[in-house]
């Protein structure tokens, strides 16, 4: 652009544009060192899941850190190539649906996967005779499956309001069925990824330190009213 036959009053517009890319683009690379940090992190903590011993809470955090780091490369790809003015779901209509599809999804499984720990370990403090009973590797894989299953059942509204747009973008199509995906989206936002995991972890937190109060109450009583305690001391000598 010549800048010379730029008017007076457009120049704060240009200043603002250049600032807002700046901005952007910052924010783009900070979202992609966090993206690598993340995958670094699911490593570690699926060599950390594997020294522990064999529990579904072990198994779960195995596929957590596996379904993380599908959701943080997916990210990390998304970011850095939009850094460069370039992404891959705007090539075809196809590839857009799957690419959007795909994104949700795995973020929701993640964020399930850390319901499905909370309600192990509540299980696990609440009922333990019933959680060692069906504590493998094959009930892990499970819950695991239902989990994905789920997750991307319910991000298939996403699939179905994903289009093109007239400039070749890729976004979702809120003209088709305004009123269906007006619905979809309100409950998908906050109830699905926000109010049930939300209201899940927060219950089986407190259940949980709950029952851990509980529990240090009663031993606090045993060990005060112990026979040990109301020996003679003669007995001792």
């Amino acid at each position: 652009m010549n800048l010379t036959n730029v008017t007076t009053t457009e120049v704060p517009v240009l200043l603002k544009l250049t600032q807002w890319t700046t901005g952007t683009n910052a924010m783009r690379l900070s979202g992609f060192v966090v993206s690598v940090l993340g995958l670094v992190g699911n490593f570690l903590c699926y060599i950390t899941a594997n020294e522990l011993p064999a529990s579904n809470s072990a198994f779960l955090m195995k596929h957590l850190a596996v379904w993380d780091s599908i959701g943080g490369f997916t990210d990390g790809f998304t970011i850095i190539t939009t850094y460069f003015n370039w992404w891959i779901a705007n090539t075809h209509l196809v590839v857009c649906i799957l690419f959007r599809f795909h994104t949700i999804a795995s973020s929701l499984a993640t964020g399930y996967f850390v319901v499905a720990m909370s309600v192990d370990r509540v299980v696990a403090i609440k009922f333990p005779f019933l959680h060692r009973s069906y504590s493998s590797s094959r009930v892990a894989a499970v819950i695991a499956a239902t989990v994905v299953i789920v997750s991307y059942a319910l991000s298939s509204g996403v699939a179905y309001f994903s289009d093109m747009d007239e400039n070749g973008q890729c976004g979702l199509n809120r003209k088709s069925m305004y009123l269906v995906h007006t619905v979809y989206a309100f409950v998908g936002h906050y109830f699905v990824f926000f109010g049930v995991p939300f209201t899940v972890l927060v219950s089986a937190n407190i259940i949980f330190v709950h029952s851990l109060r509980n529990r240090k109450k009663a031993t606090h009583i045993k060990t005060e009213f112990s026979p040990e305690k109301f020996v003679p001391q003669w007995n001792l000598i």
